[in-house]
């Protein structure tokens, strides 16, 4: 029996969020500049994070109340949502450190208020600022995040690939789990013809507009058919691992959780990472896992916790100090530029610049398994892939309303 494949992306979207492999590799001290200390009575603001994240923000932390004299309190939390209500109906949070996949069940409580003042967008990766927008409305500011990119054996490609037939020439492993297929690990080549899912930013929308049957998602679906050949229904992790170590493929579409295995097997110098390059016009966009830092619908010091949001965790060096802690690329392109000695992470966090916020509405539960049924059955030659795909874009309509 196989797994299904939304608790498979389920299990992906947890080894992002918890085992990427990224070592703590420690850039040189900074800081930042003091500000004047803050009017008013607030004294105290309390930040609910995970363990690992409030090693990173320790050292920011000190400095904003350096700065303003507001002191900054950690819940540490294992179960965020639970947290979240727990403290609704006891004690104040002011600021909730979570993925923006939690978004939608954060906004659906009542738990998270809009940003106030400007959260100054222009310093992130575009796709993660979008993670914590919904119709226009910021929500949050992105601290991290995490995605596929091409990893390739060095010696076969010591340079980032300026085409995808490159890459397929010298041997591109892609998961197709078992036959199970993968539509998270093939979007980047979907992306590349413009291709969607939902419309444009209605990433947390209650009422998504389905974007598949565009003409984009057509193309892709026609490309995938003729292409057929390139994508092996029977593969698996391990398939994919003996094809490099046998020199059988030289890239494999993957993150940064086999890290170990590639140093292991290849050295930390035998190994490289690559933006995967657009097969049509488009830029080929990966999903993006995302980090963000959000403020309180109940905080009673909203000022103060949206300051130590947007200028302290939202800044290069709060960034590169939430690095240290956790390894994962930081969002704030100041600070990504900052972090490029530590080669792994930084060329996955590049390997991001031009990527999407993974969908988080409740809707995307009714596509995952409908998508890769039908990219499954195009790769295996069942009928023509337009009809195939237009019967995914009806099944999914059906389920969504």
């Amino acid at each position: 029996m196989h797994v299904p494949l939304p608790l498979k992306l389920g299990l992906i979207a947890l080894l992002i969020a918890g085992a990427s492999g990224c070592t703590s590799e420690v850039p040189a001290e900074i800081s930042s500049e003091p500000k004047a200390a803050m009017e008013g009575i607030t004294s105290t603001i309390t930040v609910l994070l995970d363990e690992r994240t409030a090693a990173g923000v320790a050292s920011i932390a000190e400095q904003y109340e350096a700065d303003t004299g507001v002191a900054v309190q950690f819940r540490i939390t294992e179960d965020l949502l639970a947290d979240v209500q727990l403290a609704r109906s006891t004690d104040v949070v002011d600021v909730i450190i979570a993925p923006h996949a939690l978004q939608p069940d954060l906004l659906s409580g009542g738990f998270i208020q809009a940003l106030g003042g400007d959260p100054k967008p222009d310093r992130y990766l575009t796709g993660a600022v979008a993670a914590f927008n919904l119709n226009g409305v910021q929500y949050g500011i992105p601290l991290s995040h995490e995605n596929i990119a091409l990893s390739c054996v060095a010696e076969a490609m010591p340079n980032s690939p300026t085409s995808f037939d490159e890459v397929v020439e010298a041997g591109l492993a892609v998961v197709m789990n078992d036959g199970a297929g993968d539509p998270y690990h093939l979007f980047p080549i979907q992306s590349s013809f413009g291709a969607r899912v939902f419309q444009a930013g209605q990433n947390s929308s209650d009422t998504p507009q389905l974007a598949m049957s565009s003409p984009e998602n057509l193309a892709f679906a026609s490309w995938l058919g003729a292409n057929a050949e390139l994508f092996d229904l029977a593969s698996n992790t391990e398939t994919a691992k003996k094809q490099l170590l046998s020199g059988d493929k030289s890239c494999w579409l993957t993150g940064p959780w086999h890290r170990l295995w590639f140093e292991e097997n290849f050295g930390q110098d035998g190994w490289e990472v690559y933006p995967v390059p657009s097969v049509d016009l488009q830029p080929a966009a990966v999903f993006l896992e995302v980090i963000g830092a959000m403020v309180s619908s109940n905080s009673q010091s909203a000022d103060a916790a949206t300051e130590f949001v947007v200028d302290y965790l939202g800044g290069a060096p709060g960034q590169v100090s939430i690095f240290n802690s956790t390894g994962f690329p930081p969002s704030n392109l100041a600070a990504l530029e900052m972090i490029s000695d530590y080669k792994i992470p930084f060329e996955f966090g590049t390997a991001g610049l031009d990527g999407l916020p993974t969908p988080s509405n409740a809707e995307m539960d009714a596509v995952w398994y409908p998508w890769a049924q039908a990219q499954v059955e195009i790769i295996g030659g069942a009928e023509d892939p337009e009809a195939i795909w237009a019967k995914m874009v009806r099944q999914i309509q059906a389920a969504i309303g």
